[in-house]
Parts: C-alpha cells; sequence; structure tokens
C-alpha cells in the first residue's frame, strides 16, 4: 500500500513520479514530462506515470529546470496542495541519483527552479 502522504524516508529507487502528485495534478505532471521529452531521453512514448528515472541529455543546462519550474508553479500556486508530499522531498527525489542524472544539490535545485518562477512570473513568460 502506498502512503497517502511522502517523507524522504518513503522514496525509494521504485517510486514513480506520479506517486509524488496529487492525482488533480496528473495532467500536469503529464505536461511536464512531456516537455522534459525535449530535454531528456525520455521519449513521446515513455508513460508519464510511469517516470521513475529522468536522464538529463546535458545535466547542466539551465533550461532544464524551467518545466519543473512550470509545474511547481501550477501545483503550489494559491495554496494549491498538488504535492503528496513536501517541496524540499520533492527537490531531494528530482537531485536523487535514483531518480535523475541532475547531479546538484536538492536546495540548489530549488533555488535554480525558485529562480526561475521568479523570472517568468515577473515577465509573464510562461
Amino acid at each position: 500500500m502506498r502512503p497517502s502522504k511522502y517523507y524522504a524516508k518513503d522514496i525509494t529507487s521504485k517510486t514513480r513520479l506520479s506517486d509524488l502528485v496529487v492525482k488533480k495534478y496528473h495532467p500536469q505532471l503529464k505536461q511536464m514530462i512531456n516537455e522534459l521529452c525535449r530535454l531528456t531521453t525520455l521519449t513521446e512514448r515513455s508513460e508519464w506515470w510511469r517516470v521513475s528515472w529522468v536522464e538529463f541529455i546535458n545535466p547542466h543546462y539551465q533550461p532544464n529546470y524551467v518545466p519543473i519550474a512550470k509545474f511547481i508553479w501550477e501545483t503550489t500556486r494559491n495554496g494549491n496542495k498538488g504535492l503528496k508530499c513536501s517541496i524540499n522531498t520533492f527537490f531531494r527525489y528530482i537531485t536523487s541519483d535514483k531518480h535523475s542524472n541532475l547531479n546538484l544539490k536538492w536546495d540548489s535545485a530549488k533555488t535554480l527552479i525558485f529562480s526561475r518562477i521568479q523570472y517568468y512570473c515577473k515577465h509573464q513568460k510562461w
């Protein structure tokens, strides 16, 4: 049985990205994964709900963070609770060597993504 709320200790190498997202926000997750297909080895045939590993073609490329920033903004703005985990746990997940090749500390990824959110909100270029 999957926990209804995920904590860092609950996440394993088999935890899917969709497990961390409230079902209501699965369309936004699917959109993020579709946008990541251009930046990763995921293909358009990849079943979005099964994704548990994201391999970025160029892990140090700044635009990698734009689809993730959009997703975070959509699922957490105006008090939305789109994640089944804390935002920090989500960032630990996407930077974990079990789930991606970003090779970045989670707090650095959080800073990068929130700076993208601030930039795009300020310039309204989503």
